[in-house]
């Protein structure tokens, strides 16, 4: 390990800066071609020294000078061919190396081309899974308001068929009203008429009722309305109204109950009543009442009456 290391710093210590070897080359080059000369011409004049001791005549010394002439011209072109050939290799090194850096550049303005298209593309396609995901949303949204749609128009068919239903049966209601109107109208509005002359003791002598039961009554040549009338008178009116109407859809009478409606009457139009309700020919009559005004009236009558005490 340490004559690893030792080796290691020798070569180091041999090793030149770039600057160091700029200076030094050219007078290394310029000593080398010297010695290379010398070299040259050494070895020509070898040759020749050795030609002119070999024992052969001048004729064959002076070919064999001429042969280690061009031997050695040979050789000094060879030489000078290869250094022509190191030089051109290193200029190409050279222009290689000064290309290098030059698409250096070129190869990472490449690379940061294509990098910022990959970033674009992959904006434009967060942009559409966005611009997606807004489309499912929309999607569903409309999904649910055409469900919601569906139901109610669902909803509104229904009610038009109720709503047709309750137009029918208000027309054919309608058509009865006035069919019955036309068959008890008449008869109905003679008898409510007598009947209530009678309580009023013939104050009110003409009562009109029309398709909707609507009360008008005749005093001075004129029809007052139900606004126009007292609250015992329209009581009595509407007393009136359900003996006539019991009595014409019923031959056999029907049972009456009254719950203590007398309580607006004067002592007089009591008594009319009670006769009206007296002659009414009911299977029974049943009269509640709170008081013992009612039992009085009665005593004054002829009416036979049972009164129970609760």
């Amino acid at each position: 390990g340490e004559k690893k290391q030792k080796e290691k710093q020798e070569r180091s210590v041999w090793k030149l800066s770039e600057e160091e070897k700029k200076i030094i080359d050219p007078q290394l080059k310029g000593i080398l071609s010297f010695i290379k000369v010398l070299f040259a011409f050494g070895l020509f004049a070898l040759l020749l020294l050795v030609i002119f001791m070999l024992p052969v005549s001048m004729h064959y010394k002076g070919w064999l000078c001429v042969i280690a002439a061009v031997v050695t011209l040979y050789i000094w072109f060879m030489i000078k061919t290869g250094k022509r050939s190191k030089k051109k290799a290193k200029e190409k090194q050279g222009a290689a190396e000064e290309k290098k850096p030059a698409a250096e550049p070129s190869h990472n303005k490449e690379m940061q081309e294509t990098k910022e298209k990959i970033l674009e593309y992959s904006r434009r396609l967060t942009d559409l899974q966005v611009q997606e995901n807004e489309l499912l949303e929309e999607y569903a949204n409309q999904q649910e308001l055409r469900k919601h749609y569906a139901e109610v128009k669902k909803q509104i068919e229904e009610a038009d068929i109720q709503l047709k239903a309750i137009e029918l049966a208000a027309e054919t209601i309608q058509e009865l009203s006035n069919t019955i109107y036309d068959q008890y109208g008449p008869g109905l509005n003679r008898s409510v008429s007598a009947m209530v002359g009678r309580i009023t003791e013939g104050k009110y002598t003409d009562v009109r009722l029309d398709e909707q039961l609507t009360v008008k009554v005749r005093s001075d040549n004129r029809y007052l309305g139900a606004e126009f009338l007292s609250t015992g008178t329209l009581e009595q009116i509407y007393l009136a109204v359900r003996l006539a109407v019991a009595e014409e859809i019923s031959d056999a009478g029907m049972p009456l109950l009254l719950d203590d409606i007398f309580g607006s009457y004067d002592d007089n139009r009591l008594l009319a009543a009670l006769k009206c309700i007296a002659d009414y020919p009911a299977e029974q009559t049943v009269i509640f009442t709170a008081g013992e005004r009612l039992a009085d009236a009665l005593d004054k009558t002829d009416i036979d009456y049972n009164y129970i005490e609760l």
